[in-house]
């Protein structure tokens, strides 16, 4: 998967220059491309389609991405204040007592990168329909279009949960001056469900890895039951039998979907071979370029377990789980014990790992993690029991080497059961 990841970047440059290159040639050239003699094949098309997905990535794993705020604001996550910090204005705070304002720089910065993303969607859109990225086979055409159009409906999936009511964009080459209009959250709802729909009779059927983190048939029917499952609060209305019915088809697709025998394989580092992903963000920490691509491990570990893991980089050590959810498991669940990071903690070479900041009565003391928070303004090195959900591999960077899980199988069979 890394070796496709690295081929894949290499298509997108050239595919970047054929964009941007000179078409009034007129004498042969043997040493440029030509944007009129560019016939790309289907072991192309990630290599078209790339930019439309990589604001996904920022847009869900970026320090102050979606994740995060999602998870901040709701029953599982806490970000306390620390002896080394995490105080941030009070911005963590707010965030876990629902007293946030707009002015929030998390709020603006999240906005911000989900709209890229659309602009990125509609810019493609424009360079096929317009010829600059000429595509003659109208059945690659069209499952191209298809593919981008569903993309920008994810983007939209974002805003309509996170704001509701925001402008529906679809054009690129917009006159200057132009000024977006707001739309309802019905009307962002019926945007969303009306790209996807006429989409996936276009999109590819495969499962496999030439869809990998791709939007094929069966990641945008998840993306439309997840729709319809929120339908009653993005309408008033509820859709619970066409949330069924989409949940149905994906069940018996028979393409290989199914759900790992243990939860835990979904996430470990290299994950790409998981039967249960339907929609992977892709993660290579040797060719990502963003500092904060993939870096939940460096927010939850403390510095001194950078020596458990062989972290090539100090991590920061502030987000932990909420005592109340970490009590809601069966002690004899596997997720209770594959999950999370507790009790004493050792270096991979089996020596105590230390408590080295915070009270003067715990510093000096093995770390060893508890279920208890002194509050969300002051906690100690040791309390909140801390993630990992996603394998931290031996020698990992300040990024994690595997994929992030957008939609999996298991999100299908659970919706189907809420219904």
């Amino acid at each position: 998967m890394k070796l496709i990841k690295y081929k894949l970047a290499l298509l997108i440059v050239l595919v970047a220059y054929i964009c941007s290159a000179c078409t009034e040639l007129v004498s042969d050239s043997y040493s440029e491309i030509i944007a009129e003699q560019f016939e790309p094949t289907e072991k192309e098309v990630p290599a078209i389609t790339g930019a439309a997905y990589t604001q996904l990535r920022a847009s869900m794993l970026d320090f102050d991405g979606i994740w995060r705020y999602q998870e901040i604001t709701a029953d599982q996550v806490v970000i306390p204040a620390r002896p080394n910090g995490w105080v941030d204005g009070g911005l963590y705070r707010r965030a876990h007592e629902h007293t946030w304002t707009e002015t929030e720089t998390w709020n603006r910065g999240l906005w911000t990168r989900i709209f890229q993303g659309v602009t990125n969607c509609n810019r493609l859109i424009y360079q096929i329909e317009s010829g600059s990225l000429p595509i003659s086979d109208q059945e690659m055409y069209d499952g191209i279009i298809a593919e981008i159009r569903a993309t920008r409906a994810c983007y939209y999936y974002f805003l309509i949960d996170l704001w509701g009511n925001v402008p529906i964009e679809t054009k690129f080459d917009l006159p200057e001056g132009y000024l977006p209009e707001q739309s309802t959250r019905k009307e962002v709802f019926d945007f969303i469900v009306k790209e996807l729909t006429e989409s996936i009779p276009l999109l590819s059927k495969e499962r496999g890895q030439s869809t990998y983190a791709r939007f094929n048939e069966w990641a945008a029917r998840t993306l439309l039951a997840k729709m319809y499952l929120n339908a009653e609060v993005y309408t008033g209305t509820p859709e619970w039998e066409k949330c069924i019915q989409q949940c149905d088809l994906i069940i018996n697709s028979n393409v290989g979907y199914g759900l790992e025998p243990r939860q835990k394989n979904v996430f470990v580092t290299e994950n790409q071979n998981s039967i249960e992903i339907i929609l992977g963000l892709a993660i290579d920490a040797n060719y990502t370029d963003s500092w904060n691509a993939f870096d939940h491990h460096m927010q939850t570990l403390p510095a001194g377990l950078q020596y458990k893991y062989n972290i090539t980089q100090e991590p920061w050590g502030g987000m932990c789980a909420i005592p109340q959810f970490i009590d809601s498991f069966d002690p004899d669940d596997s997720r209770y014990h594959d999950n999370f990071i507790k009790g004493p903690q050792y270096t991979i070479g089996g020596e105590p790992i230390y408590i080295t900041i915070g009270s003067a009565e715990y510093i000096g003391k093995q770390m060893d993690f508890v279920n208890e928070i002194n509050s969300i303004a002051q906690s100690e090195q040791h309390q909140g029991i801390r993630f990992e959900k996603y394998e931290i591999g031996l020698g990992s960077s300040n990024i994690l080497n595997n994929d992030f899980v957008l939609f999996r199988y298991a999100d299908v069979l659970m919706m189907k059961a809420e219904c």
